[in-house]
């Protein structure tokens, strides 16, 4: 199943502005990340798209779908029903329970920890960017993978 592109090409935007937006909080602390944000730029797997976004790798899911991942841990996709989200098993009821947002199947199977977002749920990039922060939020509670 193909993907939209163009709905990709904003999850990009949006985790590049909520990078930058992360960037510009650290730097108000006074803490400088640049050294550590440069060397996950280069980290990766083999085979993995970089988005140009530190620690942001891009790959091909199950289904034929595009995966973002944060240091190794899924954040959000995009596949042939739109944007899913990676809200944990925790966040899964509230984050479902939300307009627009519906269980992410993997065939007829609900994926726990997972929502996909209907069309109208991503319209304005200030949705789309919500929910990427959401899926963002998750996957910093979660240990680095390699």
């Amino acid at each position: 199943m193909p993907y939209d592109e163009a709905l990709a090409d904003r999850v990009r935007q949006a985790l590049a502005a909520e990078a930058a937006a992360a960037e510009a909080t650290t730097a108000e602390a006074g803490a400088d990340e640049a050294p550590k944000a440069a060397e996950d730029a280069e980290d990766g797997d083999a085979g993995a798209g970089k988005t140009g976004t530190a620690g942001i790798v891009e790959k091909q899911v199950v289904g034929g779908g595009l995966g973002f991942l944060k240091d190794g841990v899924m954040v959000v996709g995009v596949d042939a029903t739109g944007l899913f989200v990676r809200v944990g098993k925790a966040g899964y009821e509230e984050a479902v329970a939300e307009p627009h947002a519906r269980p992410k199947l993997v065939g007829t199977r609900a994926t726990k920890g997972f929502v996909s977002i209907d069309p109208r749920g991503t319209a304005t990039d200030a949705d789309l960017r919500r929910w990427v922060a959401r899926g963002l939020s998750y996957a910093a509670t979660q240990p680095k993978k390699a």
